[in-house]
């Protein structure tokens, strides 16, 4: 499927988009850059895949669980700039109409924001974050990372069968 030129955002070049400049963007709605691997957190093999500890195995699971996606990349976070994320794709080509109504429909669902763009294989992929990190021993905390994760797969599974009973 040709996907439109969804942001005015290339993914090649000196205009490439890594997935924290994405998820700052997602959030904020301007553009950071932010340069190599930004954070060092701690992390664990899921499925033969480092993740960072932080994140729920049983939450991965119901990720991965959703038939019509494909994780891509996620993070624990560690502060406002670098709030926790997670990035996928869909695993079939979908209209621009289907994908748009897949962020309105996350995005009403509450503390969330979602964006989607083209990635650097010139596929849609999602970002989902809000405004939480992972570090209930810090002054940083942020209470409400763990309730976050667990409420995220079924924020992502309502808003696939919302989006799917449309016709498009």
């Amino acid at each position: 499927m040709n996907y439109p030129k969804k942001t005015s955002m290339r993914y090649s070049g000196k205009n490439k988009e890594n997935a924290p400049e994405f998820i700052y963007r997602v959030l904020y709605g301007k553009r950071k850059e932010f340069f190599g691997r930004t954070s060092d957190h701690k992390q664990k093999l899921y499925n033969g895949v480092a993740v960072d500890e932080g994140i729920p195995d049983s939450v991965l699971d119901k990720l991965n669980s959703i038939k019509e996606i494909e994780l891509r990349s996620s993070c624990m976070g560690e502060s406002n700039d670098k709030p926790t994320f997670l990035i996928f794709r869909f695993k079939d080509d979908f209209p621009e109409e289907f994908l748009d109504c897949i962020q309105t429909q996350i995005e009403k669902l509450g503390n969330i924001k979602c964006g989607w763009s083209l990635g650097n294989m010139k596929r849609p992929r999602f970002g989902v974050t809000w405004k939480t990190w992972y570090g209930k021993q810090t002054k940083y905390s942020k209470p409400d990372f763990d309730s976050w994760w667990k409420e995220l797969p079924g924020k992502i599974e309502t808003a696939i069968r919302i989006c799917k009973s449309k016709d498009y």
